[in-house]
């Protein structure tokens, strides 16, 4: 019994002697030093917004490719076909944040969206017509249209 006693407690120092070096061998962990850590250098990143022409033509193509699309619908089986186009554009443009653009980029960008809004309107009012079209697109379509209206000061008809 004794032995035992004896065996667990010489096993024990032992294990704390070990537990001491090994700790004041780790670089930092010395109590009379502050722990020294690494330092860390950033580097700086600019990012450059795309500048107005950029947005304009990326505002362009996208109400182009949802203009042509409602253009080629006639039936609710061609609106669904055209919805996957529709939503990646409308996503695209809701994309370029117009709402954060510079006042001094703004005047110009709303006299290019004031036009297209109108144009999409339009098509959008004969569509609606069609039994179900409306259903299916106006979804995907109705906040990317709310923010150009919202953005050029357009009235919704």
């Amino acid at each position: 019994m004794r032995g035992r006693v004896f065996r667990r407690r010489f096993v024990a120092s032992i294990w704390g002697i070990g537990l001491f070096f090994l700790l004041h061998a780790i670089p930092g962990c010395d109590s009379k030093k502050p722990p020294t850590h690494p330092q860390v250098r950033l580097r700086s990143v600019t990012l450059n917004p795309p500048s107005v022409a950029e947005r304009t033509a990326s505002l362009k193509r996208s109400v182009d490719s949802i203009v042509k699309s409602l253009s080629a619908i006639q039936d609710e089986a061609r609106s669904n076909a055209a919805l996957p186009t529709i939503e990646e554009a409308a996503t695209a443009v809701i994309g370029l944040k117009l709402d954060r653009l510079p006042e001094s980029h703004k005047s110009a960008m709303i006299e290019v969206v004031r036009p297209m809004v109108h144009k999409m309107v339009q098509v959008l009012k004969g569509l609606y017509k069609l039994p179900g079209v409306q259903a299916i697109i106006e979804p995907s379509i109705s906040p990317m249209l709310s923010r150009l209206q919202a953005f050029a000061n357009v009235k919704a008809d």
